[in-house]
């Protein structure tokens, strides 16, 4: 029964954080789309949706990300890059992180590094261009593969 209870309520808790974080980024992206669709939402900032693949193993999944600049004059090019992905068919999770976007001509440039923790760092290099937000990744873990987004679609 012990043993049970060991490997039961970690997973029950760890379910629990992740709904609530699920259900916070939710929120979150309702209202990046209410605001995207009323245009407040300038340039690259915003809700992206599509897809990421692994070009090491072939994993994939649905992928989100909503931009917001990150206040603060001495910070004026950096942004907080809200990821939410699914893979496994069920599994799902994702992370915060603060990177600088770099505008060039009509397309904006980012790039950026981000520790996991136990999962390892995660580096994201790419350009968002008018509806197209087209990423690659590489993680200190061994992993690497693309992230294709778009403007959600109302």
């Amino acid at each position: 029964m012990r043993s049970l209870l060991k490997t039961f309520l970690p997973a029950c808790c760890l379910l629990f954080v992740v709904s609530c974080a699920g259900r916070k980024f939710d929120s979150a992206w309702q209202q990046a789309n209410k605001d995207y669709l009323s245009g407040k939402t300038p340039a690259a900032t915003g809700p992206w949706e599509g897809t990421w693949i692994s070009a090491a193993n072939g994993h994939k999944g649905k992928l989100r990300c909503i931009i917001t600049p990150v206040a603060g004059k001495e910070e004026a090019d950096l942004h907080l890059f809200r990821y939410w992905a699914t893979w496994g068919g069920f599994f799902r999770g994702g992370f915060d992180s603060k990177f600088e976007i770099e505008k060039k001509g009509s397309q904006y440039h980012f790039q950026g590094r981000h520790n996991l923790g136990i999962m390892g760092s995660f580096r994201h290099k790419g350009v968002i261009k008018d509806n197209d937000f087209d990423a690659r990744y590489s993680s200190s873990i061994g992993d690497h593969g693309s992230f294709n987004l778009r403007r959600p679609v109302q």
